[in-house]
């Protein structure tokens, strides 16, 4: 078994495999965004935030790193399919929020590639995760994973997505409850878009039949939808238990990312404190600026979808 000794070869696999795979903003943040650019009905409503969300369905398939990273891709840059395939009311409202998530004129731009009042050239997420990093690399207790810098780098990011959820609560304090109730109420709809637009290329990518392929995203989109329940739930607590709660759910993604490239932590090494403090400390950074961000954000991505023809 690999220990902490092999953490840096693994680490560079991860890197190279997981480039650009990362949430960008958060499922409640995004749910907090569409919220606010789609319908106001609740049905309707609940279809658009939950599509908003999914775009991110693949990025936690830790067991089949190389889909995850394909699929990411593919969701963010080849995404107006799904709006396209939609047919029934329901599924035009999910295909909306979907397509409302996308990174290359959608909300997620904002975030990771060119932020709008704050990180310009870089992303509002991004440039935030360059701070936090500066931050937690002076924690004892990280500085001794000897973790490279591109890692620590995800990490952060991923501190910053959480904290800037939990900030969204102070906006919208159902916004848990929205997040739950989506997930709840989806169409089954949705999981047929998917399998429609991404199982014969992911078939023929892999080697793999087009039933493995379609096994693999109804099953990973069914997985998604209820980790937004849980996640869902766990922000309709109060700040503290939700930064707790978040931090138990990063370690346990922290753990299984590791060990998808064989990679063990050390007998004892518990990262939830860690995550928590992370998450706290975004939260401190982005406290002042990031309403401003998403009131910029929820403008200019309502502007794109109405350019590009998507209208609920």
């Amino acid at each position: 078994m690999k220990r902490i000794s092999g953490l840096f070869a693994a680490a560079c696999l991860v890197t190279v495999c997981w480039s650009g795979v990362a949430l960008a903003w958060g499922s409640a943040t995004h749910a907090y965004l569409d919220d606010r650019i789609g319908r106001s009905g609740m049905v309707f409503n609940s279809q658009e935030l939950y599509g908003s969300m999914a775009a991110d369905v693949f990025n936690f398939s830790f067991a089949h790193p190389s889909y995850m990273a394909y699929l990411y891709q593919k969701t963010h840059t080849d995404f107006m399919g799904i709006w396209e395939k939609a047919r029934t009311p329901y599924a035009k409202a999910l295909g909306y929020g979907f397509v409302s998530h996308n990174g290359v004129w959608g909300a997620d731009l904002t975030a990771h590639t060119d932020g709008l009042t704050s990180g310009q050239g870089l992303g509002y997420v991004v440039d935030k995760a360059h701070l936090l990093k500066g931050v937690l690399i002076q924690v004892p207790e990280l500085a001794a994973l000897n973790l490279p810098d591109p890692v620590l780098l995800e990490m952060s990011h991923s501190m910053v997505e959480y904290g800037i959820d939990i900030l969204v609560k102070k906006l919208e304090p159902q916004i848990g409850k929205k997040v739950a109730a989506a997930a709840i109420f989806r169409s089954p709809e949705f999981a047929m878009l998917l399998n429609s637009e991404y199982a014969g290329e992911l078939a023929t990518t892999f080697g793999i039949s087009k039933k493995e392929a379609t096994d693999f995203i109804i099953g990973t989109e069914s997985d998604f939808r209820h980790l937004t329940l849980q996640y869902g739930i766990a922000l309709s607590n109060n700040e503290e238990a939700a930064v707790q709660i978040l931090a138990e759910q990063l370690s346990s993604f922290a753990a299984a990312f590791l060990r998808a490239y064989g990679v063990t932590l050390p007998d004892g090494v518990n990262l939830t404190p860690l995550a928590a403090f992370g998450i706290q400390q975004a939260m401190a950074l982005c406290a002042a600026d990031f309403a401003a961000e998403l009131a910029a954000t929820r403008n200019f991505t309502r502007k794109q979808l109405v350019l590009h023809g998507v209208k609920d």
